[in-house]
């Protein structure tokens, strides 16, 4: 199962940096999509893209069931994290050179092999 959590991950961060998540309506739940859709598109309006590049998993632990089909893991990954002005190139936070550590809590719905991301929540490290 560690190794679908860790494709699904990579796929979310890759469909993120590319401010593009309609490669992963299987793998959201339908809360958490519209919820990213409209952060992106916030983002959007202000002329402001997020990229999270060149990032690895480190660890998968703490898993816990929480109700009936659901569970959550802890995930810690480093990764190229920074906001872009999309007018003017420069970055308005991050930094384009150097990974910052990363600790999220996901939530996941369904069985091995159908797999969907129903939340994300972030802790400061």
């Amino acid at each position: 199962m560690s190794a679908e959590i860790e494709a699904i991950f990579l796929k979310v961060q890759d469909a993120w940096d590319k401010q593009d998540l309609r490669t992963l309506s299987a793998s959201y739940g339908d809360n958490l999509y519209e919820k990213h859709e409209k952060i992106l598109q916030k983002m959007s309006d202000k002329g402001q893209i997020n990229h999270t590049r060149s990032v690895v998993l480190d660890g998968i632990t703490r898993y816990k069931e929480v109700k009936d089909n659901q569970f959550e893991v802890d995930l810690y990954f480093v990764a190229i994290d920074y906001l872009v002005s999309v007018n003017s190139g420069q970055i308005i936070a991050g930094n384009t050179q150097e990974r910052r550590a990363f600790k999220q809590r996901w939530t996941f719905s369904g069985q091995k092999g159908a797999l969907r991301v129903e939340k994300m929540k972030e802790f400061k490290i």
